[in-house]
């Protein structure tokens, strides 16, 4: 099950204790899977989701708010997958008092009077995840968003996460508006907000372990690159010792630059740090022979400069 779904599937199961609170939750869900039917029997509220909890949801609220018996339909989209939607239906008086308190029916996209109260907001934005809200797998990236019809409620959805200490973007997506948060700390925020707090658990190990994972690699990575540079300098050194030794020159270098370079030589693997402590100096001494001696190697190949 994808975090979306899983976390979907909780919110669903969260008990809604005031009126209120179901109301606004109801408005979530309505703003974002609802819609106004037309049929022969007059106005129909709809509401449509992949979830069948969120649709037992939804059927629940309905019953609580307005005691209307509510249709449930199950239609399968794709036969190989056995892959279902589920369809509310609020026929009758009930479905245009329905659309009237949830605001389909209404100029406004959120009615304040709706997300008043702060428990009102955090019921309408569990409504809203339920309807049109996904959460990626942390593994992949962090991304949550939430896809609504228009630019206006895009603008109403942001604002409301704003109040709700919830910094969120927005973005035209073919015919969509989305509100996204791309940070774990916003995201986080979100689900601990509207009550995901087992899915939230399950998103901060995988964060965890993730940058584990990650700190792990970048240690690795600098050990690893560190290694490769102690390797190519002492090469090098090594290379410059034996060319002043080709040439002779080897035994009239200063008599500390021989002892060095020697050292050198026998212990090719060594760090500055463990030659200087084989030869009894501080590590910067070690590195200003080192590099004095691959400049007298170098100075072999230029006829100008006089052999040290």
């Amino acid at each position: 099950m994808s975090f979306s779904s899983q976390m979907k599937e909780e919110l669903a199961r969260i008990p809604v204790e005031s009126s209120c609170c179901r109301r606004a939750q109801l408005c979530g869900l309505m703003m974002s899977a609802g819609s106004i039917k037309l049929s022969a029997g007059g106005v129909q509220a709809e509401l449509t989701t992949e979830s069948p909890r969120v649709a037992a949801n939804a059927v629940t609220l309905i019953k609580e708010l307005y005691h209307a018996a509510a249709v449930l339909e199950r239609h399968e989209r794709r036969r190989l997958n056995r892959n279902y939607s589920y369809r509310v239906l609020v026929p009758g008086e009930k479905a245009h008092e329905l659309l009237k308190d949830t605001g389909i029916l209404s100029d406004l996209a959120i009615s304040p009077a709706v997300v008043r109260k702060t428990c009102c907001r955090s019921a309408f934005l569990r409504g809203l995840f339920m309807g049109c809200g996904t959460v990626a797998n942390p593994e992949r990236s962090y991304q949550a968003e939430f896809v609504v019809g228009d630019e206006e409620k895009s603008k109403a959805v942001k604002q409301l996460l704003s109040k709700c200490g919830i910094q969120a973007k927005t973005v035209k997506r073919t015919e969509h508006f989305v509100v996204y948060m791309k940070y774990g700390e916003q995201i986080t925020a979100l689900m601990a907000r509207i009550g995901a707090h087992v899915t939230l658990m399950d998103y901060e190990n995988v964060r965890a372990m993730k940058d584990l994972r990650n700190n792990v690699n970048r240690a690795v990575n600098c050990v690893s690159a560190n290694m490769s540079k102690l390797s190519n300098a002492a090469a090098r050194q090594s290379m410059s010792i034996r060319k002043l030794m080709d040439a002779g020159v080897f035994d009239s270098i200063d008599e500390d630059l021989q002892l060095t370079a020697r050292a050198r030589l026998e212990q090719p693997e060594a760090t500055l740090q463990e030659l200087a402590d084989y030869l009894g100096v501080s590590k910067s001494g070690v590195s200003h022979r080192l590099i004095r001696i691959e400049e007298i190697s170098g100075e072999l190949d230029d006829p100008e400069q006089p052999n040290q």
